[in-house]
């Protein structure tokens, strides 16, 4: 994770055949989204924090600070609050992050919205098959939620693929 995030020069573990460029790097001067916050191994957890206190940060094995300019924007499927609690994430970091927080009910409570959320993914695919003809015959609705009640928004996306061809 934290090469992913901070990069890596040539030879710093076994495998980094290559300099790489993190994600931070990458973002400089633009936003930073990082996913499943609540998921960082506490040892991460810290070197967030000190990457968001200084706007610095370090590629794995290399000694030389860079600065960036990055917006963060993050998301979970946990309450961060309750990890907090149950002291599974910093709470230095949960006050740091939790600036505007944006609460996304999931997909399940927000059926209303399956049908146009729906028809974006289909029109989405259609355009990337070149095929003005993928659609689904049945209605989204009929199908997703009596099948499961639960789901991601990403095993959405990949129904309404399927049902594109």
């Amino acid at each position: 994770m934290e090469s992913e995030l901070f990069g890596h020069i040539r030879g710093a573990f076994t495998g980094a055949v290559a300099d790489r460029t993190g994600a931070a790097e990458l973002a400089d001067g633009g936003t930073l989204f990082l996913d499943e916050i609540c998921e960082l191994e506490p040892s991460m957890q810290t070197k967030l924090l000190r990457f968001l206190q200084t706007e610095t940060f370090q590629k794995v094995g290399n000694s030389r600070p860079q600065r960036v300019d990055v917006r963060i924007v993050c998301a979970t499927n946990r309450d961060p609050l309750e990890e907090v609690r149950k002291e599974r994430f910093r709470e230095d970091l949960y006050y740091r992050l939790h600036v505007i927080p944006i609460v996304m009910p999931p997909l399940r409570e927000r059926i209303d919205d399956v049908p146009a959320i729906a028809r974006k993914f289909l029109a989405d695919f259609s355009a990337q098959e070149k095929n003005p003809s993928c659609r689904s015959r049945r209605r989204p609705r009929q199908f997703w939620f009596p099948m499961t009640g639960r789901g991601t928004s990403a095993s959405f996306r990949t129904w309404c693929r399927i049902r594109s061809f």
